[in-house]
């Protein structure tokens, strides 16, 4: 009897994981029998996950269970702490999901299947250890930039910005929030600029250098600067930006020159995304995150 056998595919009707996912109990009981379906070795649990909660996050656990599996079976761009309908770790989740239950018993119905003998995998080799990466006297931390969520304006040169920034932990599935205003010095062809970008809009971002050790995520708080870059795709009321977000900066007699930001940065991350309204330009952001 062969070890994984033919069976319906399992759909869901939204995103389960991560905000902004929907998290309807029917889908996260979808995606929590398939994991519980699936061998440690390829990703699964291992664990019996608690089930589905009513009030639209899912719970640690199983972010933590779909970013264990997307860690260990899905490319890169698409680890998001998050399954969505049609998407490749749902396609993937399939693949791998078993008749026979690895976990069990179930803390809530399943759907009952004939389980064939299952075949024993050898153990995958333990991971290599990661190596230190330094850039320009920067060593990497154990924080990510997954993303983030602005609003900013300007008229004439100046201007002003919110920004909120989610952060992750190497180890810790929880997104951490931290919020960003200020105020900008830029320059464009426009003599003003509007740029919305809600935490719905498409961002990701990169892994936090530190010029210092830092063990503690609100290490980052304090005076930061941003500078960005944005411009309006041909036609479209909306574009792409780019920011390199500067943190304990230390700017005092109201410069915010980028000479001045990059010396005195004790960190820095980059943030990319993309926005609705009209802002073609680069500016400099000073202010505060907490």
């Amino acid at each position: 009897m062969p070890d994984v056998v033919k069976k319906p595919q399992k759909t869901i009707g939204s995103a389960v994981g991560r905000q902004p996912a929907l998290n309807s109990v029917k889908d996260q009981q979808t995606i929590i029998t398939l994991l519980h379906r699936i061998l440690p070795e390829d990703g699964g649990t291992g664990t019996i996950l608690p089930p589905p909660t009513a009030n639209g996050q899912a719970s640690k656990e199983v972010i933590a269970a779909i970013v264990k599996f997307q860690n260990k079976n899905v490319p890169l761009k698409f680890r998001d702490g998050r399954v969505d309908p049609h998407g490749f770790t749902l396609g993937k989740l399939n693949e791998l999901a078993r008749s026979v239950f690895p976990v069990d018993p179930f803390p809530f119905p399943v759907d009952p299947i004939d389980p064939p003998k299952p075949v024993p995998k050898p153990l995958p080799p333990p991971p290599p250890t990661p190596a230190v990466i330094r850039i320009l006297g920067f060593s990497a931390t154990n924080f990510v930039i997954d993303g983030n969520a602005s609003i900013s304006f300007s008229v004439g040169p100046t201007g002003g910005a919110l920004a909120r920034f989610f952060i992750l932990e190497d180890g810790d599935p929880e997104q951490h929030l931290f919020d960003f205003a200020g105020v900008t010095l830029g320059k464009g062809p426009f003599p003003f600029g509007l740029n919305v970008a809600p935490a719905s809009f498409p961002s990701t971002g990169s892994r936090i250098m530190s010029r210092r050790p830092m063990n503690n995520r609100n290490d980052l708080k304090g005076a930061t600067s941003i500078i960005a870059a944005s411009s309006n795709f041909p036609g479209a009321p909306g574009g792409g930006s780019f920011a390199l977000v500067l943190f304990g900066t230390n700017i005092t007699g109201g410069s915010i020159t980028i000479s001045d930001a990059l010396k005195s940065a004790g960190a820095f991350g980059v943030a990319v995304g993309i926005f609705a309204g009209l802002d073609v330009g680069a500016s400099v952001a000073a202010g505060v995150l907490v």
